[in-house]
């Protein structure tokens, strides 16, 4: 049964659930906390200029510090924030993750994680997510080879009572290296009309209350008004592709060498003169560099007691940039002029001009970068509080157009072949958006 927004309780439809309090004493009780130890920490977006970062990355400071715990195993990590085998196993969820095919026991050692080739790395990154967010059994294979590659690893976790995002003013996550999750945990999280949480980590966020403002906090937008205002916006953007190197253009080639000149006997033609050097090949156009692909975004996981807001999701890869376009064959060089005439000797004829060099072929374009998955869990509704998915703008990266060849050498060179353009890229995965483990559709741009 799909739940409604109008609807006042999640544990109303899943008997058995835990309850967010549930969840809290389970988190607390695994990171050792007490509820009278929870942090008393208050961040307000509005008193900076600019962007406010929750960041475990050095070059970029974050506003309080995090706290850090030590997640030992794979299986540590799913049951801090993923997704349990029993919503799969009680069918309340399809598995919906990319399981690659089994591992190779034999490589389970850590030797073998030294010499890893790609196509290994990215089965064992499809598996660390599916253990994760989808049935961990169906990845059972890949446990020990994940635990070796990614843990123990460190979980970034910023707390305290509020949390206020201001429009204008950004909240950002970051991570240091990719994998690095980071998890916001806030009794209250109040985010103004039109604010914008951007995550460039793998993100958890945790709050009691998710409460819209306008204006001030205690400018709290009414159930009636929250049909029609302007939503809050959590998202997780790829970057884009890096831009491609256009191709160099070809050398001309050189002009031929004059041809010898005549010499007159006694009174005659002894020697005629020659005819001049051939032009040497225009050299080829370098080919354009290939469009790079955008980068992937990043898991979201928000779980909310209490939703007082209109949340607009958005969670796409970076957009492929484009292929550079081949650079222009060089010109032949022309022939070189006849040999001089004499006073009894014609001219010698001009040399031949030499064929143009060919265009180099044009860069392919970029791939879109994947989509992460969102998962939310929100127990209760205020009237008309929603969470909507905003549709992709994926642009995969055009093809880069091939140089032109260049022109033949006068006289009777022929021109060279102009270079052929690349593919185009392709568009990414997109992201898939559960809400109380129903999928939601994007709704509106």
């Amino acid at each position: 049964m799909m739940l409604k927004t109008r609807d006042a309780n999640l544990l109303d439809h899943f008997p058995g659930l835990p309850s967010f309090d549930d969840f809290c004493r389970h988190y607390f009780g695994v990171l050792r906390w007490s509820s009278a130890a929870f942090p008393t920490a208050r961040v307000d977006t509005g008193e900076n200029d600019d962007v406010t970062w929750l960041s475990r990355d050095v070059r970029f400071p974050s506003w309080i510090k995090a706290t850090y715990f030590l997640v030992e195993n794979v299986a540590l990590q799913k049951s801090l924030g993923g997704i349990s085998d029993d919503i799969y196993q009680q069918e309340r969820l399809v598995d919906h993750v990319v399981t690659p095919l089994p591992w190779d026991s034999g490589c389970n050692n850590f030797a073998a994680t030294t010499a890893l080739t790609t196509a290994q790395k990215h089965a064992i990154c499809q598996a660390h997510s599916a253990f994760i967010f989808g049935n961990s059994q169906h990845v059972a294979s890949y446990q020990q080879i994940i635990d070796l590659v990614h843990y123990p690893c460190h979980l970034a976790i910023f707390s305290g009572q509020q949390l206020i995002v201001r429009k204008g003013h950004p909240l950002i996550t970051k991570a240091q290296y990719d994998g690095e999750p980071v998890v916001l945990f806030f009794d209250q999280l109040f985010l103004e009309s039109g604010a914008v949480i951007n995550c460039l980590a793998d993100t958890s966020i945790y709050v009691r209350e998710l409460i819209q403002f306008a204006g001030e906090i205690s400018n709290v937008v009414t159930e009636a008004d929250l049909a029609n205002v302007e939503p809050v916006v959590i998202q997780s953007l790829g970057e884009d592709g890096k831009p491609a190197k256009p191709g160099e253009a070809g050398a001309h080639g050189q002009d031929g060498q004059p041809g010898q000149p005549a010499q007159d006997g006694n009174m005659c033609c002894a020697m005629p003169a020659s005819m001049g050097g051939q032009g040497s090949p225009g050299f080829p156009g370098k080919h354009g560099g290939n469009g790079s692909r955008g980068e992937d975004a990043f898991y979201m996981v928000l779980k909310v007691g209490y939703l007082h807001a209109r949340v607009a999701l958005s969670n796409y890869g970076g957009n492929g940039s484009d292929g550079a376009e081949g650079g222009d064959g060089g010109d032949g060089g022309d022939g070189g002029s006849g040999g001089a005439r004499s006073r009894f000797c014609p001219a010698g004829t001009v040399g031949l001009g030499a064929v143009g060099g060919n265009g180099g072929n044009g860069g392919n374009g970029g791939n879109v970068g994947d989509g992460r998955n969102i998962y939310i869990t929100c127990w209760r509704y205020a009237e008309n509080s929603c969470f909507t998915v905003l549709s992709s703008r994926q642009k995969p990266g055009r093809a880069g157009k091939g140089g032109s060849g260049g022109k033949g050498g006068l006289p009777g060179g022929i021109g060279g072949q102009p270079g052929v353009q690349g593919e185009n890229g392709q568009p990414g995965r997109p992201c898939k958006v559960f809400e109380n483990m129903q999928l939601l559709k994007p709704a509106y741009d």
